[in-house]
């Protein structure tokens, strides 16, 4: 899936795209691995891979420690 926002930290401030590679579901708690893409200020595309923690609460997904 991709999403446009998810937990601030340093890859999500620079407006990345996360495309998500995998996610592993265990109960209410789920370890995402995702890869996000965003612009350099001078103009390149980079990716990072980014991995984080999401927990379900009350039916909701939600990133860990937010």
């Amino acid at each position: 899936h991709q999403f446009e926002s998810l937990p601030e930290g340093n890859i999500i401030e620079k407006k990345a795209t996360i495309t998500v590679e995998k996610e592993e579901i265990n109960g209410d708690t789920a370890v995402v691995h995702a890869v996000a893409t965003y612009q350099t200020p001078d103009g390149k595309q980079r990716q990072d891979k980014a991995q984080f923690t999401m927990r379900k609460v009350d039916g909701v997904w939600k990133v860990e420690g937010r």
